[in-house]
């Protein structure tokens, strides 16, 4: 496997730039939508601002996203804004989840609506601010997330932590206060890898600090040099598509679910009692046919859920099998720095970070497609040494073969016994001729009602039908 060298803290301020001179802000090479989530007041907004368009006439004077100025929340719908000059690129901003279960299904909704239009997102940022703590907010926040685009949360997420001034006064002022950058920033992401599904370690995140309200040149010349690396970063990182996508359910639609389902089945039970009053021999024949829709929808309900995740699971797109990373500090040096990993799975390509003039990468043997082994060197000299990670991709359906052969499994059994409650369905419609016409009304009715229940049953649903439900009933 790859070893790691674990040494990402380090003082920007090392690396001397004119950017804050001269306005040459990076600008992607490609178009990239980048997609900014988090707790309310984590910054979302400032830092979209700041990567949009870094100029203090922007930041400060024209921003394009309203940035929060007391503990109320300014972003209160999606919002989306594009680069105008070639190359473009867009920003998405979204609003804080948690608030409240009818603002929560708005903001689900326009937050999928918005994606199934721009149909892929580059990167998603993880926005907490270095002065706050890991609250609710934010641990839904990055629950729904997980489930709602799960290809993007595991291969392309990028945690940045606003609100991190590095000029001399704010450094003295927390030295003073006792507070050691490195230790809360250490502290930050590890908490925050804990909420990730399964857990991060420290070393397999991608993080950057920054100032998105920079005021002097220094923290400015800083903040331009972090805003370059995650654009880059962004601008490297393969795009994940998102057609189709559909909002995921939060407890409390979950509990409206609930709700729905004995309404639905008061309307059986109602249904049966009037033909049970018309025919007062068939309750028990009625009652029998009414256990095994009951039993065949409980297993409908199981094949149904166990197919929406083999959906997520069962594809060719890439995603990532194991990603190698090196972060060295050292000054003004050329490093040079070997890999090498064995995969389970065979490699289907492989992206490099950063891919420019800067870094030299050789494989030794060459890397075929296919292969499960590659090896070789990286070099690079930089003004803060060497920060370079190479990322090996390969199949879902590969790196999730296992699972995929359990969920099947299930499906397989749970079908299986579908089969025999329907054989036991239709021998009571044919044997039980003397309550035949109260038997096939209710065998109808019920088969009608439950294509309604089988939809309470399920973790998402469509923009229409999220959008069609009144929120005062949730």
């Amino acid at each position: 496997m790859f070893s790691r060298v674990v040494n990402k803290f380090y003082d920007v301020a090392t690396h001397v730039t004119d950017l804050a001179v001269n306005n040459t802000y990076y600008v992607p090479k490609q178009p990239t939508a980048i997609l900014l989530i988090g707790s309310t007041g984590n910054g979302k907004s400032t830092l979209a601002n700041f990567l949009l368009d870094p100029s203090p006439e922007h930041i400060y004077d024209n921003p394009s996203f309203l940035p929060a100025r007391s503990n109320m929340p300014e972003t209160k719908a999606v919002n989306v804004a594009c680069r105008k000059s070639q190359p473009s690129f867009k920003i998405v901003d979204t609003p804080g989840l948690n608030e409240s279960d009818s603002e929560d299904l708005r903001h689900m909704t326009e937050i999928a609506k918005t994606l199934n239009e721009l149909q892929s997102i580059s990167a998603c940022i993880l926005c907490i601010k270095f002065d706050s703590k890991i609250d609710m907010q934010f641990k839904a926040t990055i629950d729904y997330y997980q489930k709602l685009l799960p290809r993007l949360f595991e291969e392309n997420t990028i945690v940045v932590i606003t609100n991190y001034t590095c000029d001399e006064r704010s450094k003295m002022m927390r030295s003073r206060q006792g507070i050691d950058d490195k230790t809360v920033i250490e502290n930050i992401l590890k908490e925050t890898g804990k909420l990730f599904d399964p857990p991060r370690q420290l070393q397999d995140m991608e993080y950057e600090y920054i100032d998105g309200l920079p005021y002097g040149l220094y923290d400015r010349q800083q903040s331009l040099f972090v805003r370059e690396i995650i654009l880059k970063k962004a601008n490297t990182i393969q795009p994940v598509s998102v057609p189709n996508l559909k909002v995921m359910k939060t407890l409390a639609l979950k509990r409206n679910d609930e709700r729905s389902l004995a309404k639905l089945n008061g309307e059986i039970n109602g249904y049966k009692s009037q033909l049970i009053g018309d025919n007062p021999n068939a309750e028990e024949t009625l009652d029998i046919l009414q256990r095994l829709h009951e039993d065949s929808f409980e297993i409908e309900s199981t094949i149904l859920r166990k197919e929406e995740e083999l959906e997520t699971l069962d594809s060719a797109e890439p995603v990532t099998g194991e990603v190698w990373r090196a972060s060295e500090v050292w000054k003004l040096q050329t490093l040079k720095t070997s890999f090498d990993a064995q995969l389970k799975w065979p490699i289907i390509e492989y992206k490099m970070w950063p891919k420019d003039k800067k870094v030299t990468w050789k494989f030794n043997p060459p890397f075929e497609r296919g292969q499960k082994e590659i090896s070789g060197d990286v070099t690079g000299q930089f003004m803060r040494g060497l920060n370079a990670t190479l990322t090996l991709m390969v199949h879902r359906r590969d790196k999730y073969s296992e699972e995929i052969t359990a969920v099947t499994s299930i499906i397989k059994e749970e079908k299986l016994k579908l089969e025999e409650k329907e054989t036991e369905r239709k021998t009571i419609l044919e044997d039980k001729k003397e309550s035949k016409k109260e038997l096939e009304l209710l065998d109808e009715y019920i088969a009608k009602i439950n294509e309604e229940k089988l939809k309470c049953c399920l973790n998402a649903m469509t923009v229409a039908e999220a959008m069609n439900i009144d929120v005062h009933s949730i």
